[in-house]
C-alpha cells in the first residue's frame, strides 16, 4: 500500500491462506477475518483499536483483492406491512458492507 503515492510500498501484508480455489488457471485464497487496524506510518507502528469490526477478503493471482469490512449485523426497523425501513442510517449501514474491489500486486508461496 502506497499511502504518500511516491511509488515505493508502505507496508506490504502477509495472509496464510485459509481456502484455495483454482479456477481457469488462477489462484484465489479467502483470507480469514483479521481485526481492524491502523498503520501509523511516522513510528512505524501497528496500532488495534477496541471495536469489533473485522475485515475479510479474497485475493486472486488475477491481481484482484474482493474486500469488505464485517460488522455487527444489522436488524432494521420494519413498517405495518412487514417490509424494512431504509433511512438514511440504514442506507449509510448497508453502504460500509459493500464489497469493493481493488487491483494489487501479489506474491505466492507454497510451503511442501
Amino acid at each position: 500500500m502506497d499511502f504518500n503515492k511516491d511509488k515505493i510500498a508502505d507496508f506490504d501484508h502477509w495472509s496464510t491462506a485459509e481456502f484455495i480455489t483454482i479456477l481457469k488457471g488462477e489462484v484465489f485464497t479467502q483470507i480469514r477475518n483479521i481485526n481492524l487496524q491502523i498503520p501509523n506510518l511516522e513510528t512505524p507502528q501497528v496500532d488495534i483499536i477496541p471495536v469489533n469490526t473485522m475485515w475479510t477478503g479474497f485475493l486472486g493471482s488475477n491481481g484482484l483483492l474482493k474486500n469488505r469490512f464485517v460488522y455487527a449485523d444489522l436488524v432494521p426497523e420494519y413498517d405495518d406491512e412487514g417490509n424494512p425501513i431504509i433511512d438514511e442510517k440504514v442506507e449509510k449501514e448497508l453502504k460500509r458492507r459493500e464489497v469493493q474491489t481493488w487491483n494489487v500486486a501479489t506474491f505466492w508461496a507454497v510451503e511442501k
